[in-house]
């Protein structure tokens, strides 16, 4: 089960598990249920968020800064953001304007990608420290 707010998760078990228990009832039999929620939600903190976004800019550029639309993909970042404030961001690696699934046979990256992430986190680091 994937959630963009943890705060549905008790709500979809409850029903999916009332669904289920009715459909085997209907038909005289028995159901056992059980849930497996390997994580929860991403939610990015405003003041990463921010701070990054201003990092993008000043050494990026404006239009190196795009806000996207939540994502249903799996992600265990979630998991570091309960210990500690974060911001998870996606650094664009499409190969000669090619953009193909991660994890996939098809996967295609420009690998010149991995330096821009690199440099951010240092400036993160840096401008955090100071």
């Amino acid at each position: 089960m994937r959630l963009l707010d943890d705060s549905y998760a008790q709500d979809i078990i409850d029903k999916f598990t009332e669904i289920a228990n009715n459909t085997a009832h209907s038909f005289g039999a028995t159901v056992e249920i059980d849930f497996h929620v390997p994580g929860t939600a991403v939610n990015n903190d405003k003041d990463s968020v921010d701070r990054t976004i201003k990092l993008i800019e000043e050494h990026y550029g404006k239009d190196a800064v795009v806000i996207d639309r939540p994502s249903m993909g799996g992600e265990d970042f979630s998991l570091y953001q309960q210990k500690s404030p974060g911001v998870f961001v996606w650094i664009g690696a499409a190969k000669e304007g090619n953009y193909e699934l991660h994890h996939t046979e098809k996967t295609l990256m420009d690998e010149e990608c991995l330096k821009y992430g690199e440099e951010l986190l240092l400036y993160y680091i840096f401008d955090y420290l100071n």
